[in-house]
């Protein structure tokens, strides 16, 4: 992110990486809805207006991801040395469906589609890829597609979350989805 002056001193032009837009977006319905909750009307307008505008900037491909997805995906591309798109099949379907949830897997970390249903010749599947090759570093080796088991996926780390989709990452901070199901985990005192 960066901001650069225009000529207009009431004006600023401000700079994201695309794959944080969604998440921008997310931040002024926040401020949005604030600004709801404190009977402030006007501002609760224009941020309902800088909120539209970003969420029109947010490529199709990342609606099939939770949004707070999209972005992580964004952020493990950067510095990439491996990465995929793949088709993760889910436990509970019967084996011989080829559908299953559309998966990025980046550097052994997965994150898969809210939904399923997606297949390696779908159109989103390419799409998906499409732009993934424009966000990944420019050194990042993409693997081939593939289909893979939920047990499997992400590189023995287990199930990934239903919640978004992510893995823990091991050496940085949980996945927003992890540390939710951690406290859904939590035995309650008695």
């Amino acid at each position: 992110m960066s901001t650069t002056p225009t000529g207009n001193r009431h004006k600023v032009t401000v700079e994201f990486e695309l794959s944080d837009l969604a998440m921008v977006a997310d931040a002024f319905m926040i401020a949005r809805n604030t600004a709801m909750m404190c009977g402030n009307a006007k501002a609760q307008e224009r941020l309902e207006q800088l909120r539209r505008m970003i969420d029109e900037m947010v490529p199709k491909e990342a609606r099939i991801f939770n949004r707070y997805c999209w972005s992580e995906i964004g952020m493990a591309l950067r510095t990439a040395k491996q990465w995929r798109v793949c088709i993760v099949k889910s436990n509970w379907r019967r084996r011989w469906e080829t559908t299953g949830y559309l998966g990025v897997e980046v550097d052994g970390r997965g994150w898969h589609s809210k939904e399923i249903g997606y297949s390696m010749q779908s159109a989103a599947f390419t799409a998906v890829g499409a732009v993934l090759d424009g966000l990944a570093a420019l050194d990042a080796e993409r693997l081939p597609d593939a289909t893979l088991e939920e047990k499997d996926w992400g590189e023995g780390r287990g199930r990934p979350t239903v919640q978004n989709g992510a893995t823990p990452d091991e050496d940085g901070p949980e996945s927003v989805g992890a540390a939710y199901e951690a406290e859904e985990e939590e035995e309650p005192t008695p």
